[in-house]
């Protein structure tokens, strides 16, 4: 499970669906926090969810970005979408290819970001390609309301940069040639405004 923001930054509309410490009751279900471990840019959180009065226990992996504050259209840098896009992934390696549940507090600007990137790291690991005005056009075929804004189109398309380089995240100094592609994400960010 990723959750794109911390829960300290949500208002209280954005209920905590995991203990702080120990084991909480929600219904029928018991959520034990395990562990809690702060890792550079985001914070693994490992949870079991058990049914009252059965004996099976599923194991649950949070991976909660830590930062991307709340006023900012997109995450400082793409690198921690790409830690965590490697993280998922080794997990699915380990685990067997389980559902990825993506949370955040209007389930599409911030979840609809991280499922685009997810999708364009997946072009470049699998095809040796990218094309993001397909895979934001694909995302966007079930949720109109993701990359709403020229700031996340163009985060799509450092990402994707960042991530060619070298399929692990990169510098920073390398992401400055990105933005020369400013004019061309408004022309497509209209585009998608009028047509998808």
């Amino acid at each position: 499970m990723v959750t794109m923001s911390r829960l300290a930054d949500l208002d209280n509309t954005y209920v905590a669906f995991w203990p702080h410490d120990g084991s909480s009751s929600y219904g029928p279900f018991q959520v034990t926090l395990v562990s809690e471990k702060p890792q550079a840019e985001f914070t693994e959180l490992r949870l079991t969810l058990s049914k009252h009065k059965q004996s099976v226990k599923y194991e649950i992996k949070v991976l909660q970005l830590d930062n991307w504050p709340m006023g900012n259209p997109v995450p400082q840098s793409p690198n921690s979408i790409i830690r965590i896009i490697q993280e998922l992934d080794s997990w699915q390696q380990q685990n067997g290819n389980k559902p990825i549940l993506v949370t955040c507090c209007d389930g599409a600007s911030r979840c609809g970001l991280f499922c685009v990137s997810s999708l364009i790291c997946q072009q470049i690991r699998h095809e040796a390609t990218v094309d993001v005005f397909q895979a934001v056009k694909t995302i966007r075929s079930s949720r109109p309301q993701v990359i709403n804004n020229t700031d996340q189109y163009t985060f799509c398309y450092q990402l994707a940069m960042a991530f060619h380089h070298t399929g692990r995240p990169v510098k920073e100094r390398t992401l400055g040639k990105v933005k020369a592609t400013r004019n061309q994400t408004k022309a497509c960010n209209k585009m998608g405004n009028d047509g998808w």
